[in-house]
Parts: structure tokens; C-alpha cells; sequence
């Protein structure tokens, strides 16, 4: 059987996420990571958004905002947006915890198919169709979170055009929003 690539890529993604510490620690880890301009991270009930420069932004879940240790005074317009800005980021975060529960047995599936091909005398052809489809399955699950990212930007749009004290923490660039989707549809 000719193992593929995308097949491989799938499987090692899908134990991966099942063995990250995002799974041991719920709530305290990086949704979004950019290594050029900062990262985004839960912890204790609140967004943590740490700049490139080293500062950090809190955005709590009634839409306080804390940026290097001072409470910002914000308008109820602004709080409006931090709300929908934490909200968005608990939903990425909730979508991305389902798709690594789901991980495990997604592999095993996988894998258990394979198998059960190899010994049947499935051929090779129809064996790695179905390992490419089940992996196309499980990629399309993680659309909303590509999506959800792209609302993020907006709504970081948003709060930057508000306050200008926010522009060090619009760390989430287009690159990022492309490169999730470019990743998802890299193998269709």
C-alpha cells in the first residue's frame, strides 16, 4: 500500500493534538500563536494577549481591559466589542478542545480502517481513498475555527480603530487567517 503523505500528516496531527498539554490543562494554553507578533492565551477566566514587546493586554469576560498592569478606561462601545473579542476567543478555544477530544479516536479509525483493508484484500487504490476521506472529514471540522479566527481580526480591527492604547495587541495579522484556511484546504 502507498502511504501518502497527507495520510501521515493527518495521522501524526490527529495523535498530536490528543497528547498536547492543551488537553491535560483546559483554559491555559495558546489559541493563536504568532511568532513574528505575539500570542494569544487563556488563563483564569480571562484573554491574555501578549505583544511583541513583551506587554500584556487582560481582557475579562465583562469586557475590563488591563494593559501593563493599569485598568483602561473604555466606553461602553469599546466594552461592547472586548465582550464580543473574549467571547470569540472562549468559542475558538471550546471549538478547538472538541476537535482534539475527537482526535484520538479519529486515528484509530483511521489506522483501524487501514487494516481492516490490508487483511480483507482491499486494494491499495480504495484503502488510501477512504484514509484520504475520512482525514478530509476531520480537516472540515476545523473550518469555524479558521472562521472564528477571522472574526477575531475584525473585531480586533474594530477595537484598534476605538482605542488606540489596543493597536500592540492586534497580533493577529492576515497572514495568520490564510494561513489557517491555506492549511485546511492545502489537500483537497
Amino acid at each position: 500500500m502507498k502511504i501518502t503523505s497527507m495520510f501521515l500528516i493527518a495521522v501524526f496531527a490527529a495523535l498530536s493534538l490528543a497528547a498536547s498539554p492543551a488537553m491535560a490543562h483546559p483554559g491555559n494554553y495558546g489559541i493563536f500563536t504568532s511568532n513574528s507578533h505575539g500570542k494569544i492565551t487563556t488563563e483564569n477566566g480571562e484573554v491574555i494577549i501578549h505583544a511583541d514587546n513583551g506587554s500584556t493586554a487582560h481582557i475579562a469576560p465583562d469586557g475590563s481591559l488591563v494593559i501593563a498592569g493599569k485598568i483602561q478606561p473604555v466606553s461602553p462601545a469599546q466594552r461592547r466589542l472586548l465582550v464580543q473579542y473574549f467571547s470569540t476567543v472562549s468559542d475558538i478555544e471550546h471549538q478547538g478542545m472538541q476537535l482534539a477530544s475527537a482526535a484520538p479516536g479519529f486515528a484509530a479509525g483511521v489506522v483501524a480502517d487501514v487494516f481492516a483493508g490490508l487483511f480483507s484484500g482491499e486494494s491499495d487504490a480504495n484503502i488510501d481513498k477512504k484514509a484520504h476521506q475520512s482525514a478530509h472529514d476531520f480537516v472540515q471540522k476545523a473550518l469555524p475555527i479558521c472562521e472564528g479566527l477571522q472574526h477575531l481580526q475584525q473585531i480586533q480591527g474594530a477595537i484598534t480603530a476605538s482605542l488606540s492604547a489596543f493597536e500592540p495587541y492586534a497580533v493577529i495579522e492576515d497572514h495568520d487567517v490564510q494561513d489557517c484556511e491555506n492549511g485546511l484546504h492545502s489537500n483537497d
